[in-house]
């Protein structure tokens, strides 16, 4: 922002020069309202921070750039590079895997749930029970499947997760696909 030089009389026509305020004498003042410069905050200890490039440590630095690579970072993925290698992060990766393992064998279940009549009509090679293997089929294709269906809605609603749904549903499945294979 700029103000007029003083003892100066603006005439018609005459243009006047405007000077910096910075070069009036006194203190400048602080405009109400106007955005001040974002101050540098050192980086936290805690959560820990590494570089995202060489894994240095990054806690108490000022200037956003690793002392140790010369590399610039961001905060957030150095506080993620630093989650990454804690023991938290591993635990997370262990659990995932895990998770990958309950949906696979969630999957599986269900599967075996409705192939379980045929392959015990195939190994008995006669239905035991009250049905034929073609009405156990039916049974199979029109009772389970629907209770899967639903099952599979309550619990997304519900908001178990995908590996816990699977699983939940594939065990159902495999005990329904059992108890109408010996009917």
């Amino acid at each position: 922002m700029t103000q007029p030089p003083h003892n100066r009389q603006e005439s018609p026509g005459e243009r006047i020069e405007l000077e910096p305020l910075s070069s009036r004498a006194g203190p400048a003042r602080k405009t109400p309202g106007a955005p001040e410069a974002p101050a540098r905050e050192s980086v936290p200890p805690w959560p820990v921070h590494l570089c995202p490039n060489c894994d240095y440590n990054l806690t108490g630095l000022i200037e956003r750039r690793c002392p140790e690579c010369g590399e610039p970072f961001d905060l957030g993925e150095a506080r993620f590079r630093g989650f990454e290698l804690s023991e938290g992060g591993a635990s997370l990766r262990h659990w995932e895997k895990l998770d990958w393992v309950r949906r696979g064998l969630g999957v599986g279940l269900i599967i075996l749930g409705f192939c379980l009549p045929t392959i015990v009509g195939a190994v008995f090679k006669s239905t035991p029970g009250l049905l034929p293997a073609v009405g156990k089929r039916w049974l199979m294709l029109f009772l389970v499947a629907p209770g899967d269906l639903m099952l599979l809605m309550v619990c997304w609603y519900l908001d178990y997760g995908w590996s816990r749904i699977l699983l939940t549903v594939g065990i159902l499945t495999a005990a329904a696909g059992l108890l109408v294979a010996f009917l």
